[in-house]
């Protein structure tokens, strides 16, 4: 009796250790005033817009090994401004001051992603009264050691409180895809060459298999391409797997004389490139299967070029050049023109081809530019400030009115990197730091 009674405290204590070892911190927030319905702009990323507020991501810490305590954590956490604000901060001499007076913290977490591929995908989203995000988990292991290298997927009201839990990943390297359908929001991932689906109003939710035995996974809003065996199928978040193109052939040629890449997603149309024994083109193919050959270039003939569709066009970049081709209106691609030979692409946002050339004066000194995708306006140079290459791209974040270019500067402060902002619809495009609580480096 008495080893069994031992025995029952043994597993007691056990119980109690595993319970505080795994105990998570305090989430409890002041709700902050002020309106925040309205429309949503520029969804993902650094920056969000809605309503009268704009929501981004108050620069980065060194690592995501740093402090990440709920509460804790100023530099890499959500912060809003009103719209006004930010204007009057772009338009100050001392825009740190507008922004430490009138920018509040909703998010103290830090906001992270080690997915590299298809870094568009990273960043913040609002859908309904909640703002999505990815953070280094903070659950404590046995050993009393957060566990950073895993990525949480959290959420929160918009005015900073009721804080959700909704999935740990087993590490933070995952390429995840956020939209909102018929008012559901979703997380689509891919783990093990399997499709998962995450339904976001759910805390600590079991995915969803979507699709096994998948391969080039394209995203759009809310949909995803992939190869399955030799198909290109298509899945919108919270629906049923589609057969877009079973057995890609070229003009009828066998599939096993035809080779095909995916290249990108706008919208609901894939964008991809096929190649034959005796023919070849570039193709879209929409949510519904309905396919169209764009041109009838030769892949192979641009296979040092990293190729983009949009709008039934393309965009070819390489470390020389940037062309544009338009298959309706040329018979080949066109030069944009460039002052540089190393050229490094960044993104397409908003019709907008954004990269990267070295300053002409000191090399090294990162040349920001935006180039539309048509030709049809002037180059515009963004900044000439590095940045730092991490989770994010160059973010264009904008209703219309209010049209700003966020992105990392690659120079600390002493905890972190700054976050900048241009305001686009200026002349000057001068880039302001617009970090709260921003500490210049010594």
């Amino acid at each position: 009796m008495a080893k069994k009674f031992a025995l029952v405290v043994v597993l007691l204590l056990v119980a109690i250790f595993v319970f505080a070892g795994c105990a998570t911190e305090d989430y409890t927030a002041v709700p902050l005033e002020g309106d925040t319905s309205g429309q949503v702009y520029s969804n993902g990323g650094l920056a969000v817009i809605k309503g009268d507020y704009l929501y981004y991501v108050n620069g980065c810490p060194s690592s995501n090994g740093v402090e990440n305590t709920y509460g804790k954590v100023e530099i890499g956490a959500v912060v809003r401004i009103s719209l006004f604000n930010m204007n009057q901060a772009m338009i100050s001499a001392n825009p740190e001051d507008v922004v430490e007076a009138n920018a509040e913290i909703v998010v103290p977490k830090i906001i992270y992603s080690e997915n590299v591929t298809q870094k568009f995908l990273n960043g913040i989203h609002i859908f309904g009264d909640r703002l999505y995000y990815t953070t280094p988990d903070t659950t404590i292991d046995r050993e009393g050691a957060a566990q950073y290298t895993r990525l949480a997927i959290k959420s929160c009201n918009l005015d900073g409180t009721d804080t959700m839990h909704h999935y740990i990943f087993d590490e933070s390297d995952y390429t995840v895809a956020f939209a909102e359908i018929n008012g559901v929001p979703y997380a689509c991932f891919v783990q093990n060459a399997n499709l998962y689906l995450l339904d976001l109003t759910k805390e600590n939710v079991t995915p969803q298999l979507v699709k096994e035995n998948v391969s080039s996974v394209m995203y759009g809003e809310g949909i995803a391409f992939f190869i399955n065996d030799t198909d290109i199928c298509s899945y919108t978040f919270g629906g049923e797997v589609k057969v877009v193109m079973e057995n890609p052939t070229v003009d009828g040629q066998p599939v096993t004389d035809t080779t095909f890449a995916l290249m990108n997603v706008q919208d609901q149309t894939l964008y991809y490139s096929a190649s034959a024994l005796i023919d070849f083109g570039f193709y879209k193919v929409t949510v519904n299967g309905d396919t169209q050959k764009l041109s009838n270039l030769n892949p192979s003939s641009y296979s040092s070029y990293t190729i983009m569709g949009w709008n039934d066009k393309f965009v070819m970049i390489k470390a020389t050049d940037i062309k544009l081709y338009d298959p309706i209106a040329k018979t080949s691609p066109e030069t944009i023109k460039i002052e540089s030979s190393s050229v490094t692409f960044v993104a397409i946002k908003d019709g907008y081809i954004i990269y990267t050339v070295p300053d002409t004066d000191d090399t090294a000194v990162t040349v920001t530019k935006m180039a539309y995708y048509d030709g049809s306006q002037a180059v515009i140079t963004v900044t000439s400030t590095k940045t730092i290459s991490n989770w994010t791209t160059i973010d264009i974040c904008g209703n219309g009115e209010d049209n700003y270019v966020f992105f990392i500067n690659s120079v600390t402060d002493l905890r972190g990197f700054s976050i900048l902002a241009v305001d686009i619809d200026e002349h000057a495009h001068e880039d302001k730091v617009v970090t709260k609580g921003y500490v210049p480096a010594a």
